[in-house]
């Protein structure tokens, strides 16, 4: 997911390697509070564009999929 490649350092690549280890859209969701919390200290960071960006990547690569038993397009 862009946003984690946003994130500097080795948290960054941490959760890049989580990210691309994923294999169930829960996985993700849950960790997109961890990836925001990261970009938290970066003054560059536009948390709200990357919120979005993250539910639509979600959205797109698992359409259908609510494992958090709500629809994408509510978050």
């Amino acid at each position: 997911m862009r946003a984690a490649a946003d994130v500097r350092g080795e948290t960054g690549q941490q959760l890049q390697q989580s990210v691309r280890q994923a294999s169930e859209p829960i996985e993700l969701w849950l960790m997109r509070s961890a990836v925001l919390a990261a970009l938290l200290g970066d003054d560059k960071a536009n948390l709200a564009t990357h919120r979005q960006a993250m539910r639509d990547a979600l959205a797109e690569a698992f359409p259908g999929v609510e494992p958090w038993g709500e629809t994408l397009s509510r978050w």
